[in-house]
């Protein structure tokens, strides 16, 4: 879930002009290292499941998204705050999700970047990985260099600096999983399918995969967050006809989203089957790419490039997160405070990353406890209550009901996974 902070608060200074700058910056949002979770999500929940879920998510939240539009129009909203303040207690709610999303998300990112990273050392010196056990004290050394060349940037009140780093991560993210897919489908055609047993179930086992796994797939539709940004810089570049190509940027980004999401999942379940994402070496266990072999160097250098943005990323997921915290407890003028803050969120997010080693838990949390409340339960409870059409509400509904789903049953089920070491 990379967040593009642009340089202004109110997204580029000029506005948007373009349906295409749209989708883009609506896009990146959802363009992150949990694609390549997405394969074990569906092996877990059968085929079927799966892919509906995903179709399904994508559908809702874009179908959200322009609901939210509509209100915003109906109540002269000029800003997200101004949105959520509509319902008793909507800001304070709006602020902890943030905050517990991006904790959540950047958890989750360095969770799948120490491993890799671990695994991609041992590759290049040793011509091998997995012969060395990857212990707790790696893991802290590990996240304590990424920390420790990422927290810097945190300490910038305006990272107007790293606004491209958002299209970096988009363009690095979206060839790895254009690379991925290629070669697994190539696979497939090559005669090398899944038989038998090693095929991915069409069903899931029980129920509870189902929840567990809903809030993962959530993670990867999180356009919500950069809506009224887009909103606010189309309405200023296209003063006269900006929401009708809102309309199509929206729609345009679900379809996109969606498709990749379902590509690179289809694509590595036929490849791999139930193997998708379960490495028996290294760190890969609910990472797809580790699916290829590491002499593919192009799927290789293209995880060191992940790390790269990804640790870069970091800065930007963490920004606005921060900058809530500053805000409601009135320290923005507070010197240091930004950076002690930063240092702050740097343990807790070391935290999580030691005590839920499991990298689809970690997704699944930040899916649960953050994207389940701002992405559903917010702008869902916001539209059932001042969209006058009866088809509006009725979605709001059952976006309020999927996102309160979540945030208790999910969140459940994963803690229990944790507490149980699974």
């Amino acid at each position: 879930m990379p967040m593009v902070a642009p340089a202004s608060s109110h997204g580029p200074e000029k506005g948007l002009t373009s349906r295409t700058s749209a989708v883009f910056f609506l896009s990146c949002m959802s363009l992150g290292v949990g694609v390549f979770a997405m394969p074990t999500v569906i092996n877990s929940v059968g085929w079927v499941v799966g892919v509906a879920l995903i179709l399904f998510f994508g559908a809702l939240t874009t179908t959200l998204m322009l609901l939210t539009m509509s209100v915003v129009e109906m109540q002269g909203c000029d800003d997200w705050d101004m949105l959520v303040r509509l319902i008793p207690g909507g800001l304070t709610i709006s602020r902890v999700s943030m905050v517990v999303s991006c904790i959540t998300a950047n958890a989750g990112h360095l969770q799948l970047l120490a491993g890799m990273l671990f695994d991609l050392m041992q590759w290049f010196v040793t011509g091998e990985f997995g012969i060395f056990p990857f212990t707790a004290v790696h893991k802290l050394v590990i996240l304590s260099l990424l920390l420790g060349i990422a927290l810097p940037y945190t300490f910038m009140d305006n990272v107007g600096a790293l606004q491209h780093v958002g299209k970096a991560v988009a363009g690095v993210v979206l060839t790895t999983c254009f690379v991925c897919s290629c070669c697994a489908f190539y696979q497939v055609w090559d005669g090398h399918a899944p038989t038998g047993a090693e095929v991915t179930p069409a069903w899931p086992v029980d129920v509870k995969a189902v929840f567990t796994s809903m809030s993962t797939i959530a993670f990867a539709f999180t356009s919500m967050y950069n809506l009224f940004e887009t909103f606010d810089a189309m309405k200023r570049g296209c003063p006269n006809n900006y929401m009708p190509k809102m309309k199509v940027a929206v729609i345009g980004s679900g379809a996109i989203v969606t498709f990749i999401y379902l590509t690179v999942s289809v694509s590595c379940i036929m490849a791999f089957g139930v193997n998708a994402g379960v490495s028996t070496a290294g760190n890969g266990s609910g990472n797809a790419l580790y699916n290829f072999p590491p002499d593919n160097y192009v799927v290789t250098v293209l995880c060191l490039a992940l790390i790269v943005v990804i640790m870069l990323d970091y800065a930007i997921i963490m920004f606005p997160a921060v900058n809530v915290i500053m805000k409601t407890a009135g320290v923005e003028s507070t010197p240091y405070a930004r950076q002690v803050i930063n240092i702050i969120i740097a343990g807790v997010v070391t935290l999580v990353v030691m005590v839920v080693p499991n990298l689809g838990d970690v997704f699944g949390l930040c899916g649960s406890l953050g994207v389940s409340v701002f992405c559903y339960v917010l702008p869902g409870t916001v539209c059932l209550r001042f969209h006058p059409n009866l088809f509006a509400k009725l979605i709001s509904a059952v976006a309020v009901c999927v996102g309160m789903t979540m945030l208790i049953l999910s969140t459940l089920f994963i803690l229990e996974n944790v507490a149980h070491g699974k």
